[in-house]
């Protein structure tokens, strides 16, 4: 084959590939997409809360909170399979933050008797 035809060869299998790829995704696939999407985004959150904790800044991690238990809120809408955001995770979250409240509170006292 000489390289004029390998070119228009190539060139219509570029436009196969282009093809295929404007063909719809099914449903089913794009909820299990939006699935392990709003997973990460849970557990991004809940790094995040971490973080706020360790770094003492607690009014972030109070907000963090809040927009977990919003999730929690809108669970019915994640599909079946979705188990990594639960209540009981939530709640072992909130008895972190309060740890954390009380560690802080306990070093400001220490600090203002100082």
């Amino acid at each position: 084959m000489n390289r004029v035809a390998s070119y228009f060869q190539r060139g219509s299998e570029r436009r196969a590939a282009e093809a295929d790829a404007a063909v719809a995704i099914p449903p089913e696939r794009m909820a299990q997409v939006y699935a392990v999407l709003r997973r990460r985004v849970s557990d991004a959150v809940e790094d995040a809360f971490r973080r706020a904790c360790l770094a003492g800044d607690t009014a972030t991690a109070q907000d963090l909170i809040v927009v977990l238990d919003g999730m929690i809120q809108r669970g019915e809408r994640m599909p079946a399979g979705e188990r990594r955001l639960l209540p009981g995770r939530v709640a072992r979250l909130r008895r972190e933050l309060e740890r954390c409240l009380a560690l802080q509170a306990e070093a400001e006292g220490e600090a203002g008797a100082s």
